[in-house]
């Protein structure tokens, strides 16, 4: 197990008690997570991972993996060291990272996506390049889950 993943881990088991401690070289912080009725989750990608909050709020931090938007701040955030929120949303219910995409489900049943899209594999019609922060995805509302696959080799 590298040190990401050992830290990951670490990181995972935190949030099952609703705080999250999140340590770099250089900067160690603390921050308690806003609570509600749902489960939290954490799902980890390549370079960068989310977390869902008791509350229905998405949090992330990593960096662009091969420079693709999955962080979900903007097009001008690359790196994040420490937990930021993505939006003021608070009706997410359930994620899935991917190595240059993620997505993630809205209470009303809806898939929203950014990330990688040079295939179409955020599903919202297009091929534009990346997409720095959600968007609705594919047609629907009555979807339970998301899933995406990390890219372990290149073809």
């Amino acid at each position: 197990m590298n040190k990401f993943s050992r830290w990951a881990a670490f990181s995972a088991v935190l949030v099952v008690l609703g705080i999250v401690f999140l340590a770099t070289s250089r900067v160690k912080s603390t921050r308690k997570l806003p609570t509600g009725g749902i489960r939290p989750s954490v799902a980890i990608g390549d370079n960068h991972a989310m977390i869902l909050a008791s509350d229905g709020s998405l949090w992330t931090w990593g960096q662009t993996g091969f420079g693709w938007q999955v962080l979900g701040l903007g097009s001008n955030v690359r790196t994040q060291a420490c937990l930021r929120r993505i939006g003021e949303e608070t009706n997410w219910e359930n994620i899935a990272v991917g190595g240059s995409t993620t997505l993630a489900l809205k209470s009303d049943g809806t898939i929203w996506a950014w990330g990688e899209n040079l295939y179409g594999q955020l599903g919202d019609g297009t091929t534009v390049r990346e997409r720095a922060t959600p968007v609705r995805s594919v047609p629907g509302n009555d979807w339970m889950q998301v899933a995406t696959a990390v890219r372990t080799a290149w073809p």
